[in-house]
């Protein structure tokens, strides 16, 4: 069982942090040469034999998916508020008034923590992918076990409106509570870039949400996605 298709094979993980230029505005150092590569048939002891050839083209979108399902990952709703405004100098969505609106990622990734960004991926197979792609606010929304499970599935497969039966929950920058969360995050689109069949959408946090009793170490269990199933952290 799939997730989301908007959303796989995108996994999340924090992206690496580039240092800041050494050189502080002096001129740099002579560069050291860099020695010649060591033959492959070199670095393997003598008698051990070589790695493996990499499959053929065709045959690595399988594998990469294979090695993906053996990834947990956890699970979040974006959520878009009735009347999301758009990014500069987009144009009004048509469904405009089919606001609030989310979708199910397991794409999400740390990008930044000063300051505050986030990622997450939307397929370009979504019908819904421009909304998500232009919005210039969002709210992530991060799933708990068990309650998580079928929030994921509602908001990965059913038809809008998604937060219909949550519409009596309090409301948290235009978007719905859901039950059982772990916290959200308020965001501003910060960039967004195409990548392959998916687009990332880059947040800058602006505020966030965090339960008292979780802040107090009580309930939290994420809800973890693993081998096209979901699961929990805990073992008892």
């Amino acid at each position: 069982m799939t997730l989301d298709v908007t959303s796989l094979p995108s996994e999340h993980g924090d992206a690496d942090r580039k240092a800041d230029n050494p050189n502080d505005g002096h001129p740099p150092e002579a560069p050291v040469p860099l020695e010649a590569p060591v033959p492959l048939e070199a670095s393997v002891p003598s008698g051990a034999p070589l790695p493996p050839v990499p499959p053929a083209p065709y045959a690595i979108g399988d594998n990469y998916r294979a090695v993906l399902r053996c990834v947990p990952t956890g699970v979040a709703v974006v959520g878009l508020s009735v009347g999301a405004k758009r990014a500069t100098g987009l144009p009004e969505p048509a469904d405009h008034a089919a606001f609030p609106s989310g979708i199910t990622v397991n794409s999400f990734a740390s990008v930044s923590l000063v300051p505050p960004i986030l990622s997450y991926c939307v397929g370009e197979a979504n019908i819904k992918a421009p909304l998500y792609i232009g919005a210039a606010s969002f709210v992530v929304q991060f799933l708990g076990h068990p309650e998580g499970a079928g929030l994921s599935n509602a908001f990965a497969f059913n038809d809008e409106p998604r937060f219909a039966p949550f519409t009596s929950n309090p409301l948290w920058h235009g978007v719905p509570l859901l039950p059982g969360i772990l916290g959200a995050f308020a965001c501003t689109r910060h960039a967004v870039i195409g990548i392959g069949d998916h687009t990332v959408v880059f947040g800058l946090v602006h505020e966030v949400y965090h339960p008292a009793a979780l802040r107090e170490g009580q309930g939290a269990d994420p809800l973890v996605y693993h081998f096209g199933d979901y699961a929990s952290l805990r073992t008892s």
